[in-house]
């Protein structure tokens, strides 16, 4: 284990033979009220993909990591080893990860995996496939420690893509995809109290091309869903949420002279909405931050400097309304796993996460209730992609 402390966030801490590094890095619209003291011990990579052909962690929008509360980390990604991709899941016990479990078994293309638990407490994890000839929403769950035979959820002659999923207060599930025929797309979303499905609701606006869907629950029963919209007069954020058994008017987060694609949403407690996305006002995409509290939004905060290409953020909610960022960077010479921590409109500095010599892409994050950081990865440190996991214990 190595220890990460912000003692000197004025300075860049570097040292050789792969220690991790520890940097101050962005900037704000508004300027940072100061520093968001946090101390972190981060555990080595931990490969959950070692006999597979390659294997690919989903993009930003989709949970890929599920904590269940009793120290037990599940994560779900695409892998290969035959002709096919297809669904794998793994546990991480005491003892360390268990051999991955393959879920889907169609013969035809399967990826972007995303998994969430039910009102039980059973995992589920929905994934892209294509085993109609186009492309399906399928999921499965764990029951008894067996997986369940898929459900198709979406059965339509479109291509269903991109899948989030989120579980509400009452347990019931919520999923959002991209929906695409030809060159048009839109996002739909759907529900499940139990085993059923409800009708497919469009959120997106039908004169533009939405695309990557994250969707998130709140304490309050609250659920926010954001995307990516392509306009005539540019690229924007969008966000929706269902409250009081209505899906209320969009808020557009980002767009016009500040276009903004990819992002992720987290929901924390007391009415608090953390939207990220990647942004392109600048040369060199930056990762882009704006925050909810009760019904208002506060203005946009820069996480990085532009100086730097950052790409696909992704968000996750901690306590006392703190949010995790992180996202992959090149800011050390070829891509790599970075994460930001901010609380009270006040942000720590860039996490090198990882340490690799070679390229990573695909960070995903969770938190769990002590406030330590969970993130899963791709790398090509063995010549081909790997799926890694790291976390990143407080102090």
């Amino acid at each position: 284990m190595r220890r990460l402390t912000e003692s000197g966030v004025r300075r860049a801490l570097t040292a050789a033979g792969g220690v991790i590094v520890l940097l101050l890095g962005g900037m704000s619209c508004n300027p940072d009220k100061g520093t968001a003291a946090k101390e972190f011990v981060w555990s080595d990579d931990e490969p959950i993909s070692r006999n597979f052909t390659s294997a690919y962690v989903s993009p930003n929008n989709a949970r890929s990591l599920i904590l269940d509360g009793d120290g037990i980390v599940e994560a779900v990604f695409t892998g290969n080893t035959d002709y096919y991709y297809d669904i794998f899941y793994a546990r991480r016990t005491g003892r360390g990860w268990e051999k991955p479990e393959q879920l889907s078994f169609t013969g035809a293309a399967s990826s972007m995996p995303c998994a969430t638990l039910d009102r039980a407490g059973n995992p589920c994890v929905a994934w892209s496939d294509g085993e109609t000839g186009g492309y399906d929403i399928l999921l499965s769950r764990r029951e008894g420690g067996a997986w369940k035979t898929a459900d198709n959820v979406t059965h339509d002659s479109t291509s269903s893509l991109s899948p989030a999923m989120t579980r509400g207060k009452d347990g019931s599930l919520h999923l959002v995809w991209e929906d695409k025929w030809g060159d048009a797309s839109r996002i739909l979303y759907a529900s499940s109290p139990d085993s059923s499905w409800s009708e497919p609701v469009c959120l997106s606006r039908e004169d533009a091309q939405a695309t990557a869907p994250s969707i998130a629950a709140a304490s309050d029963g609250t659920i926010c869903a954001v995307w990516s919209e392509r306009r005539k007069n540019g690229q924007y954020v969008v966000f929706r949420e269902l409250r009081d058994g209505e899906w209320k008017r969009a808020v557009e987060l980002s767009g016009g002279r500040h276009p903004g694609v990819r992002p992720s949403v987290a929901a924390g407690s007391g009415g608090i909405a953390h939207v990220v996305w990647e942004d392109h006002r600048q040369d060199k995409p930056a990762v882009c931050y704006r925050q909810r509290t009760g019904r208002r939004w506060q203005s946009e905060t820069l996480l990085t400097d532009g100086r730097s290409k950052a790409f696909r953020p992704v968000v996750a909610a901690g306590s006392r309304g703190s949010a995790y960022v992180a996202w992959y960077d090149d800011r050390w010479g070829m891509p790599q796993a970075a994460m930001r921590v901010g609380e009270d409109g006040r942000w720590g500095p860039v996490f090198r996460v990882n340490h690799s010599d070679a390229p990573t892409y695909f960070v995903t994050i969770e938190v769990d209730r002590r406030g330590d950081a969970h993130l899963l990865f791709q790398d090509r440190r063995r010549g081909t992609y790997d799926v890694y996991y790291k976390v990143g214990t407080m102090r």
